[in-house]
Parts: structure tokens; sequence; C-alpha cells
């Protein structure tokens, strides 16, 4: 008998898998601490974390708190000036349907991942990440890809395999410094 309470409150505690998060659980992915290791590093990554939207908690990740007293005797935690701008951003083997348009903020991110989501469509803020070097969005279901994101001048290696394409328009010869482009359906 003791043996079948101890399942029954194990099974609480699983996530159960067709389960979509709310808007709460994917913040509460993104923790105090993870934000001080982003802030640090300038990489994030929340693969693999059933996530259905991205955490808000990610654009005010840079933000600072100001407090109403401030106590010179022992050092701040961490000096905004010490941050280090988000470059690598992962977020892939998610069920993202939709990448918000605030991810423009991120101008200095360099590689982002979104493979294995279910992405139907991309922002026209794409466009804004001009450093991008490397972008997956590898298996989702993107029908067309944004003109937007063919100002991405810097882009090395486009991954666009297993999606629902139904074009690539002339635009791809915009990519001049493309050198890897993955395309298969």
């Amino acid at each position: 008998m003791a043996k079948q309470s101890q399942v029954k409150s194990k099974r609480k505690l699983l996530n159960p898998i067709f389960h979509l998060q709310t808007d709460e659980e994917d913040d509460n992915q993104l923790s105090n601490g993870m934000i001080k290791i982003v802030r640090r590093t300038g990489q994030l990554n929340l693969s693999g974390c059933s996530l259905a939207t991205v955490p808000n908690r990610m654009f005010t990740m840079y933000e600072t708190e100001v407090e109403n007293e401030v106590d010179l005797s022992k050092p701040s935690e961490e000096p905004w000036w010490s941050f280090s701008p988000l470059i690598y951003l992962d977020l892939s083997s998610n069920v993202l349907q939709k990448l918000p348009s605030a991810i423009k903020m991120f101008e200095d991110l360099t590689v982002l991942n979104l493979q294995d989501n279910c992405l139907k469509e991309l922002p026209v803020e794409i466009g804004n990440l001009i450093k991008l070097t490397k972008l997956n969005l590898c298996r989702n279901k993107l029908t067309a890809l944004p003109k937007e994101l063919y100002k991405l001048i810097e882009l090395k290696q486009l991954f666009i395999a297993h999606n629902n394409l139904e074009v690539l328009t002339d635009d791809l010869g915009d990519l001049i410094m493309l050198e890897q482009l993955v395309i298969r359906v």
C-alpha cells in the first residue's frame, strides 16, 4: 500500500507530455541564477524545456533593479557595465509557434537555433539581427521566409530543411556571406 501512495505522489510531479505550459511556467524556466549566467556569458540555452512561448523574462533580463536604499559597504552583485550582450540563443526542441517581435532587441546575436519547434512564420523584426552568422530553422512549419531575413548579410549558415516552404525567392542571393545552405523537404 505504501508503494502505491509513493507512485501517486511522484506522478503529480511529472509534467504530462502533451501539456502545453502556461506563460508563467515558461517564464519560470528562466531562473534568476540562469539570468546571472546569461549576463556574464552572453549565452542562453533553453533547448528542450517544453516552452510554448518565449519567456517574457528573456526580454527584461538585462534590466537592473533599482533599490531604494544603497548599501555602499557591500559591492553590487553585478554591475550593469559588466554584462555581456546576448550572442547565442538556443530555443530548439520546444513547441514554439511564434517568435516575438521583441527578438529585435538582441542586435548582437550571432547564433539563433530555433530547430524542432512549430513555427509557422518568422517576425519581420528578424531583419534587425544584423550580426547573425548562423540561423537554424530546421523542422518547423514555415511556409515562407520574410524578405527581411535576406538583410542578414553576415549570415554564413542557414538551415531551413524539413519545413513547408513553398518557394525560395531570388533574394537568397542577397546573403553574400552565405557559406552553408541546407534545404531538404
